[in-house]
């Protein structure tokens, strides 16, 4: 209903005053709400394109990953055949020249006998019989019930004196004998190309974690040869039952180097591994940043009272730091 305006000169003009600030304020409200929906937009845009930046990052990594381990697991098999035809007179030594393999980013392999002796190792044809029944990676295989290959946590080698990650196999004679373990020891640093060949900008990182959560490598710009926090523990939101090739995002500050950063996984093939990309969060949502700077600055040549922290806020919206699993 319709409200005349009163026949009293100064009431009149208050109440058009009113009216005035009262369409001010909407003006700028609606102003503001446009404001924040434009930077929670870009936002948005922006964590998507990392999110599909990462996940292309890590199908890459998780590719190189297993071609390598089917690759080992290839040379371990023409191994296994001769520790078979063999019974004994065990030398990987001689046998390396059959396998590529050893010559192209393999440390180095070796066999350990039932006793956990080093028997023979490429690195020297008469090696000392060196005590490794300790190892874990020897061990995991002594009762057989550990069927496959087994990828160890990242050690200090005691034939090769460098890091290495031990994958293992257990090989049993026709009979059911145990004759042995066979032992490659993988650099970390050789296990990708993409930390060299892709820009991951000066706090991104990538990462091969096992699903006990020890990190296996990890590649900075900072440390390209992937020792980066290496063996430590990290705790990630995925479980042990993350299924074959299943993948991810999430956002967490590390505990290596304290930087957040949004987070891609996915699991290498069935290994009980995962490779993850690490965007930095802050370098992520620059763009964001930058847009509602710009319209913070405009309205703010324009309005007075307008608030300051919509566009200044160095955190994602509650909206976009959610986990995203599949």
């Amino acid at each position: 209903m319709f409200i005349p305006f009163p026949s009293d000169p100064r009431r009149r003009a208050r109440a058009i005053t009113f009216e005035i600030i009262v369409v001010g304020i909407i003006v700028i409200l609606a102003m503001w709400a446009m404001v924040i929906a434009s930077i929670m937009a870009e936002q948005e845009a922006a964590m998507d394109r990392t999110r599909s930046e990462g996940r292309n990052l890590t199908v890459a990594f998780a590719g190189e990953v297993t071609d390598i381990l089917g690759g080992v697991a290839g040379a371990m098999e023409v191994v296994a055949k001769h520790m078979r035809a063999e019974r004994g007179r065990f030398d990987i030594h001689a046998w390396a020249r059959d396998i590529p393999l050893l010559s192209h980013g393999t440390i180095q392999g070796a066999i350990i006998g039932p006793d956990g002796r080093l028997v023979s190792t490429t690195l020297d044809p008469a090696p000392q019989p060196i005590d490794l029944s300790d190892r874990e990676h020897f061990r995991i295989h002594l009762d057989g019930r550990y069927q496959g290959i087994f990828i160890g946590k990242p050690v200090a080698g005691r034939i090769s004196h460098e890091i290495t990650i031990n994958v293992t196999r257990r090989v049993d004679a026709e009979d059911g004998t145990f004759l042995g373990v066979i032992v490659f020891g993988l650099a970390p640093g050789n296990l990708t190309t993409l930390n060299t060949s892709v820009d991951l900008g000066a706090r991104g990182s990538i990462s091969l974690v096992g699903l006990d959560d020890i990190i296996r490598a990890r590649f900075t710009r900072e440390n390209p040869h992937g020792l980066a926090g290496i063996g430590q523990l990290v705790e990630h939101p995925w479980t042990g039952a993350i299924p074959a090739n299943g993948e991810g995002t999430f956002i967490k500050e590390s505990v290596i180097d304290h930087i957040t950063r949004l987070f891609s996984y996915r699991r290498v093939g069935d290994y009980p591994l995962v490779v993850t990309v690490g965007s930095n969060l802050a370098e992520a949502l620059a763009s964001s940043r930058e847009q509602g700077d710009l319209c913070d600055r405009w309205l703010g040549n324009n309005f007075a009272g307008r608030p300051r922290s919509v566009s200044h806020s160095r955190d994602p919206p509650a909206h976009l730091a959610r986990n995203r699993v599949g």
